[in-house]
């Protein structure tokens, strides 16, 4: 018979399995993954008068960023990275062209090179400016570079790209996923850019899936839009969304087979769909494809810690936190698998680790909560489950706990 004033060791542990978090979405040839400069491409912005040209802003971050990706010799982070860690941040709408908020988000990516830049048209060309941001510490070190550009709006990506890698001093070995034109159809890639701005609010999802499907009709080569309408239909209520955003995943890579974000997140869809052995396949061929993608490694761990490998989950997450060593999520996840192999001192310290990067991680304080008060540390646990209501947790069981500690917190102050 369960004892309802301690949670039971089964709820305890159930209560835990399920606080992980899934995730949706530079230097010489030669040296170790870990010691490659991670380069993280936060903003461009649109400085012409013709606000017609304000789609293009996302477009270059995300093309960019996405071919820096597959070149070798940096670690870049990807496009949904960066804005999932804007909105963590509240900075979707913040200056990024300041130094002191660049530098912010650029040690939140866990980047020692942060790249924002801007963007005129005159005539026929496009005047682009590139500024580059090293982060040591506390000291930023700044550089400025413009380059005048045709204005073939399908071109741009790769040469901003090609100009980004002269700028760090970095020799690839291999440029051609970069300089690949994102899609032939200048009109797609409008369509696209718009749908990235409207993705940005919910209030305006309608109007992206509206985009992202017509640049997908435009160029039907075009795989990104089919990324990002997955993504959106994983998230929305739509019916048949897992099988929706499925089906467009599996589009996406098709259509581009190194399409590394595309393939992580059809293995969170096959996760969720109960299809482990397809999942596995999905995130290692986004590692294969982009080993510094640091959500292709959480997924990964998540999955493997499902299946009880605990050791390799660890290994995973770990490899996660090295390339994004400001991710509160990711140590979230790491302590429910040190959980769930027992060792929940190692757990604790992840946990703490998390709330100290984001205070507001709920998961987290339930967490510490269920530890404490598995630990019968009555005014820990007390705190951490107040912060995990306080944010928004909602479990009745909880609420029942906290009520019981504070009522025999009272009492023993009596």
């Amino acid at each position: 018979m369960i004892n309802r004033h301690l949670l039971s060791r089964s709820r305890f542990f159930q209560y835990l399995a399920a606080l992980a978090v899934l995730v949706l979405a530079c230097v010489s040839l030669g040296q170790e993954q870990q010691k490659k400069e991670r380069v993280a491409f936060i903003q461009f912005a649109n400085e012409s008068a013709d606000s017609s040209l304000d789609w293009l802003a996302p477009s270059l971050v995300d093309c960019i960023s996405r071919g820096l990706g597959a070149v070798k010799e940096i670690t870049a982070v990807d496009y949904s990275s960066t804005v999932r860690a804007l909105t963590e941040m509240n900075m979707l709408s913040a200056d990024l062209a300041r130094e002191e908020n660049a530098a912010k988000v650029g040690k939140r990516l866990g980047a020692d090179i942060v790249i924002i830049g801007n963007y005129k048209r005159s005539d026929t060309k496009i005047a682009v400016t590139v500024e580059i941001l090293r982060i040591a510490g506390e000291k930023v070190a700044r550089t400025m570079h413009e380059a005048p550009f045709d204005a073939d709006f399908t071109l741009l990506p790769g040469k901003v790209g090609l100009l980004i890698l002269e700028k760090l001093g970095i020799k690839a070995s291999d440029t051609s996923y970069l300089v690949k034109k994102p899609t032939e159809s200048a009109e797609a890639l409008e369509l696209y850019g718009k749908g990235l701005i409207f993705q940005k609010s919910e209030k305006t999802y309608d109007k992206a899936i509206e985009s992202f499907a017509n640049a997908a009709k435009k160029d039907q080569k075009f795989a990104p839009p089919h990324f990002h309408l997955g993504c959106l239909y994983a998230i929305t209520d739509i019916p048949n969304s897992l099988t929706s955003a499925l089906k467009e995943y599996l589009k996406a890579t098709s259509i581009d087979p190194d399409y590394a974000e595309a393939f992580s997140n059809l293995g969170v869809i096959y996760t969720q769909l109960g299809h482990a052995e397809q999942a596995l396949q999905a995130y290692n061929s986004a590692i294969e494809k982009n080993p510094g993608l640091a959500d292709a490694h959480c997924n990964l761990g998540k999955l493997l810690d499902s299946q009880g490998k605990h050791d390799d989950s660890i290994k995973e997450y770990n490899t996660a936190i090295k390339l994004s060593p400001n991710d509160a999520v990711l140590y979230n996840n790491v302590a429910v698998a040190y959980i769930n192999k027992g060792n929940k001192e190692e757990a604790e310290k992840a946990y703490l680790k998390a709330v100290e990067l984001n205070p507001d991680l709920k998961e987290a304080h339930l967490g510490l909560g269920l530890i404490y008060d598995n630990q019968n540390q009555k005014d820990k646990a007390i705190l951490h489950y107040e912060m995990y209501l306080s944010l928004g947790g909602d479990d009745a069981e909880i609420v029942i706990r906290l009520q019981q500690l504070q009522k025999a917190a009272e009492k023993e102050q009596k």
